[in-house]
């Protein structure tokens, strides 16, 4: 494990934000879809294998160190996701929604003076919220944790403003793991 994370975080280091600008502070936001298995949230669902893709959305800022370097922070909303079963009178009800505060190295290629390809690896502290509901009753399953959290993206950059389309990996143990892929604006300070 540890010598994954140590070439995944050299790779990072050689590949990062786009070029339009050798160094400085940046910021973006966009919306997303996103993608994770319901079922790895309650084992009565586990059978079913259902992954759900909804809207999420995301908000990061970072600072370019260098031309190929990058340190960013990010929260990412993954969305929600309810499941209902009923007969007669009786519901049952799964929610299950996901978040992140994280903080990633990014590497970077650039590809032209406005176009550059990122990975970046990083640690992020999630939560989820899952309740299930059955009739009256309500049993709460939410849980909390810090995991790694990855990801690959291309920028697009035009003077200051700027697109990316970025898709997030964050590892939640016992499950197959959460998703999404956005498309953002950014501003280059």
């Amino acid at each position: 494990m540890r010598k994954s994370l140590v070439i995944m975080v050299v790779m990072a280091a050689m590949a990062a934000p786009a070029a339009a600008a050798d160094s400085g502070f940046y910021l973006g936001a966009g919306f997303g879809l996103s993608s994770f298995d319901v079922g790895d949230f309650y084992d009565d669902y586990a059978p079913l294998n259902f992954e759900e893709g909804n809207p999420g959305f995301t908000v990061f800022g970072g600072y370019r160190i260098i031309k190929y370097l990058a340190v960013e922070v990010s929260y990412l909303d993954y969305g929600k996701v309810t499941m209902h079963e009923g007969l007669r009178g009786f519901n049952e009800a799964l929610s299950v929604s996901i978040d992140q505060w994280g903080g990633s190295v990014l590497g970077v290629i650039p590809l032209s003076k406005k176009v550059g390809i990122f990975a970046k690896v990083g640690v992020a502290s999630w939560n989820t919220s899952v309740y299930y509901t059955a009739g009256d009753d309500t049993l709460d399953l939410s849980d909390s944790g810090t995991d790694l959290t990855y990801g690959l993206g291309v920028d697009f950059i035009i003077k200051k403003i700027g697109i990316r389309v970025a898709s997030d990996w964050l590892d939640v143990p016992d499950t197959s793991g959460v998703f999404m892929v956005s498309f953002n604006l950014t501003y280059n300070f």
